[in-house]
């Protein structure tokens, strides 16, 4: 038998790769639900997509999610398009819920997990990497406070993201809820814990 020429080998060589690599890298299946416009619960199956570290990417579902239906039928539903409320599943015994939300005061919209509820406040949650020199990256929490009135404030981690000044503004008109952010958050993490303990105001 002929040995295989080195170009072929290399063909070879490559198609095994992607076919592992698409493997691996194929999104994971799981159990889940959706809420539709009319805010009726749908159950589903929600794919929760990997990257190249094979953990799951999370990052995407803030953006767009794809379910499949008992039929097996998938379709994928953007947030930009604002077509369903909501979404959530169980991974690895944690729970995620997933809310469309307004992100600022020009129509657009993201699906955010949803941190805390309540009567005063509301928390939503999203992050995303950046890119720095040498190919290292580095992950800003990204916090959505919502009233009652529905009034929202956006705030971010970082340096020079003044987001208590931010949050300071959205909560000027409530002294209980201001004295209780001055005294519980010191850092851009504390704000579900201030969120919490705010819920608890009667």
């Amino acid at each position: 038998m002929n040995p295989m020429p080195v170009s072929m080998k290399r063909i070879f060589l490559l198609i095994t790769f992607i076919s592992i690599t698409s493997s691996l890298l194929a999104a994971e299946i799981v159990d889940g639900y959706l809420i539709s416009l009319s805010n009726d619960t749908v159950r589903c199956k929600i794919k929760v997509p990997k990257g190249f570290d094979l953990f799951h990417s999370f990052t995407d579902l803030f953006v767009k999610v794809s379910i499949m239906d008992s039929a097996g039928k998938t379709q994928t539903y953007k947030a930009k398009n604002q077509d369903i409320n909501g979404f959530g599943f169980i991974l690895d015994s944690n729970r995620y819920d997933y809310a469309l939300k307004r992100t600022d005061d020009y129509g657009a919209a993201s699906f955010l997990l949803i941190k805390e509820t309540g009567k005063k406040l509301n928390l939503y949650y999203s992050y995303y990497y950046v890119s720095v020199n040498g190919g290292a990256s580095y992950r800003t929490d990204v916090y959505l406070l919502e009233d009652a009135g529905k009034r929202i404030v956006r705030v971010s981690g970082g340096l020079f993201s003044a987001y208590k000044k931010k949050i300071r503004e959205f909560l000027k008109e409530s002294p209980e809820l201001l004295s209780i952010f001055e005294r519980k958050v010191s850092s851009i993490s504390d704000i579900p814990d201030f969120v919490r303990e705010a819920n608890q105001l009667l």
